[in-house]
């Protein structure tokens, strides 16, 4: 079997079958939005759960980017990250056990 070429998969619609009133709940920060997310999920993929440090510090996300714009706050804590990916989770869980379908 042959594996996708990873830089080819376009990481930026990974929650595109979520709609975005869904995403806008318990956001972790006023400033977060949809990349932020997919970061959160690569990160925690990639570093494990909760290690929102690493995460963070990592420069192929999102998330260095605060560093560099002054209009953004600082990064959320985490317990914030938490819920915010707890939700994250269960809200794909959901869709994928309904089949694609959303039912709330």
């Amino acid at each position: 079997m042959v594996q996708p070429d990873r830089r080819k998969i376009n990481w930026d619609g990974l929650l595109n079958f979520i709609p975005l009133g869904l995403l806008f709940g318990q956001r972790p920060a006023v400033w977060w939005a949809k990349k932020n997310d997919i970061d959160l999920l690569l990160g925690v993929y990639k570093y494990g759960y909760a290690n929102y440090v690493s995460i963070r510090n990592a420069r192929e996300y999102c998330f260095v980017e605060l560093d560099k714009a002054q209009t953004y706050q600082d990064f959320p804590v985490a317990d914030n990250l938490t819920r915010r990916l707890k939700k994250l989770i269960n809200t794909i869980v959901k869709i994928q056990q309904n089949q694609g379908e959303i039912d709330f």
